[in-house]
């Protein structure tokens, strides 16, 4: 535990964890085996991290050199804003902010294996699925269901309410309360007609083919 931390009462900070300088940790909040809390990390009261999420990385971005033979790295000065009562899966990583915070509303869950990019905003009550991954500027609303393996492209919107369906591809900003799905995501409804026409190809396909053999004989 580095300086200038500051611990609500009931804190539990278990073995191989990393606080580092000007962190705040609200009451009653639970630091597993292996949690790394990057500098200036503020988590609100009654959160669990679970082992080995790591908070307040470095954003992933890169910018190149003036002379065009090597990326420069971008470094991020802002920081982590964590609300109460969120739980953040193993392994899980919350990338700081560029200048400002990277933040996420009080209630919501993350799944392990979850990648949030900087200076997401994440509202309440949300739950983000295993392996799902939200790029840089992503803006969530509250009360939002996000699938496993779902990818979303920076700068998307995703309105309050709104679901992603599992291993969708998110390109557009989502409206609240609809429900997409895909690669790339569409609407619901639009999708699942897709898939049903694409199932009728192959014997659509064969009944041409027939039709044509016995015009020929």
């Amino acid at each position: 535990i580095e300086q200038n931390v500051v611990i609500g009462d009931n804190v539990v900070i278990e073995c191989h964890t990393k606080v580092a300088r000007n962190c705040t940790i609200g009451a009653h909040t639970i630091l597993r085996a292996g949690v790394v809390l990057e500098y200036g990390s503020v988590l609100g009261e009654h959160c669990i991290l679970n082992a080995h999420v790591t908070i307040g990385t470095d954003g992933f971005g890169y910018t190149p050199s003036s002379d065009m033979s090597s990326l420069v790295k971008i470094h991020h000065i802002g920081n982590v804003t964590l609300g109460d009562r969120i739980e953040i899966g193993s392994n899980s990583c919350v990338d700081r902010g560029k200048f400002g915070s990277t933040s996420i509303g009080n209630g919501t869950k993350l799944d392990n294996l979850v990648q949030i990019g900087h200076n997401v905003t994440i509202g309440e009550n949300c739950v983000i699925a295993s392996g799902s991954g939200l790029a840089g500027s992503v803006r969530v609303g509250n009360w939002v269901q996000i699938a496993a393996h779902v990818g979303i492209a920076p700068h998307c919107i995703v309105g309050d309410g709104a679901k992603i369906g599992a291993k969708s591809g998110l390109m557009h900003d989502i409206p609240a309360g609809e429900e997409w799905l895909g690669y790339p995501a569409g609407k619901l409804r639009d999708v699942l007609r897709q898939w049903a026409c694409t199932r009728k190809l192959p014997r659509s396909i064969a009944d041409f083919g027939k039709s044509n053999s016995c015009k020929d004989q």
